[in-house]
């Protein structure tokens, strides 16, 4: 485990990444006190769906994601992305946007989000 005081500089590098994809960081209270980061939200044929992203402090400093569709959460699997506290810029935002590819992806084959897609371009 790192200190707290690396750990919420680890968080700021870390959404300063995400917010080059596209998330929107969540608020100072949220990103001190709980495991969230930041949030992106999905247009859907239902409305509009956010998914939310966060990072875990234990035996390995680890990205976890959620996104909810049809009861089940299709990014359960895209964000466990070990992250390496002492790794430098390069390594942050190569796993930050291996991380937003692969959650887009998974968010994009969702029922509800493929059927928007799908209206969007016909």
């Amino acid at each position: 485990m790192i200190t707290e005081a690396a750990f919420q500089a680890l968080k700021a590098t870390l959404i300063a990444e995400l917010e080059t994809h596209g998330w929107t960081a969540a608020s100072k209270t949220d990103i001190e006190l709980t495991y969230i980061l930041a949030t992106k939200d999905y247009e859907t044929a239902v409305g509009t769906r956010t998914a939310s992203v966060g990072l875990i402090n234990g035996s390995v400093i680890r990205l976890v994601s959620e996104y909810l569709s049809q009861g089940n959460n299709v990014l359960s699997t895209t964000g466990w992305f070990d992250v390496p506290a002492d790794a430098d810029q390069e390594v942050y935002t190569k796993g930050i946007e291996s991380f937003c590819t692969q959650a887009d992806r998974d968010v994009d084959a969702s029922y509800a989000r493929r059927l928007h897609l799908s209206s969007a371009s016909a």
